[in-house]
């Protein structure tokens, strides 16, 4: 079997000097926004623009693992935080092999309602030219306890957040970056010091638990292909589970960030490989147990897919008939005690 090649972050070390060196923008201690390594919590919010328009999703969930910024604001800073991401998207013009992307996020104010805020952000963007950074709003009510984490400006604060993240984790906030050369040149620095976090490389197959981890061991694998057929090296493959409880994050956790959850790149004949636990199916639900994949390659488009098992009882003939196009039903068999699958990905060209 073809052996992959993981990412792995640099010492913080690297994250310190980063902080250093970006200037006075960067968030003083105790103030606005998480701190540098701070793990980013999930949250769900309704998606104006991106791949996910007209969705409810967590941002972090569908772009976490690469190379980001999301820029947060309430509603006296949102015209600010789409300067901002105008700054940003000229950045990343200019950077086309650049596998990283931009989030606005608002925030709407007290009794705002949903009709209301997805207006402001509409108007907001308009005329803003944005291709890649995309746009959401969030419910704070739902999502609290998880926006907490983000030390968000207050309801009527007019500063604005700029977090610079990779693999869930902030590299450094910015507060009131705003738009202009300035703005750019330090969005620039940011993304670049996030690109250095990924390297270096190293080879083995990815492990989304220990080996002490409950449960009948699993093991998956496939190759990645362009639209022509052909291996695409250096795609990234993030794949993400529940345990075999069938619970993404332990009960009582507040995050809903997945527990067992890593990335791969594809070595040079596209091929990945991860170890883990059967996952189990989620407590009450007929939901049948599944892994996720997220898969992004340079100039070609974002892939999610979910797979099931072609045993599991909770697959049922009406499930199959009512399958989206996302989902792929796998015949997953059991020898040794390992249950193990193959998934072949194919990505269009953007």
């Amino acid at each position: 079997m073809k052996r992959i090649v993981l990412l792995v972050c640099v010492p913080v070390v690297l994250i310190a000097w980063f902080v250093r060196s970006v200037g006075a923008s960067v968030r003083p201690s105790g103030e606005l926004g998480p701190a540098a390594d701070a793990e980013l919590a999930s949250f769900v919010g309704e998606h104006l623009t991106g791949s996910h328009a007209g969705r409810r999703a967590c941002p972090l969930c569908v772009h976490g693992t690469k190379p980001a910024v999301l820029l947060i604001a309430r509603p006296r800073g949102l015209e600010s935080a789409v300067a901002t991401a105008r700054a940003l998207e000229r950045v990343l013009a200019g950077e086309p092999e650049w596998q990283a992307t931009g989030c606005v996020v608002y925030v709407p104010g007290s009794g705002e309602s949903d009709a209301a805020a997805r207006r402001r952000l509409q108007s907001a963007l308009a005329g803003a030219g944005l291709a890649r950074v995309f746009a959401l709003f969030v419910d704070e009510a739902s999502d609290r306890s998880d926006l907490a984490a983000y030390r968000l400006p207050h309801d009527d604060d007019p500063r604005t957040l700029a977090i610079a993240h990779v693999n869930r984790r902030a590299a450094a906030t910015f507060v009131d970056l705003g738009g202009g050369a300035a703005a750019e040149s330090r969005l620039r620095a940011a993304l670049e010091s996030l690109f250095v976090r990924e390297a270096p490389y190293r080879e083995r197959a990815v492990a989304l638990c220990g080996e002490d981890e409950p449960g009948r061991k699993l093991e998956f694998w496939g190759r990645v292909f362009d639209e022509q057929g052909l291996p695409l090296a250096k795609a990234s493959v993030l794949a993400y589970q529940t345990d075999a409880s069938g619970h993404y994050a332990p009960p009582g956790s507040r995050t809903r960030s997945p527990r067992l959850c890593d990335v791969a790149v594809t070595d040079a004949g596209g091929w990945f490989r991860f170890t883990s636990v059967e996952p189990g199916p989620y407590p009450g639900r007929d939901e049948p147990a599944h892994v996720h994949f997220t898969i992004t390659a340079a100039f070609h488009d974002l892939r999610w897919v979910t797979v099931w098992f072609s045993d599991d009882p909770l697959v049922t003939p009406a499930k199959r008939r009512a399958l989206d196009s996302e989902t792929v039903i796998v015949d997953a068999p059991i020898q040794d005690g390992v249950r193990s699958f193959r998934i072949d990905v194919h990505l269009e060209g953007s």
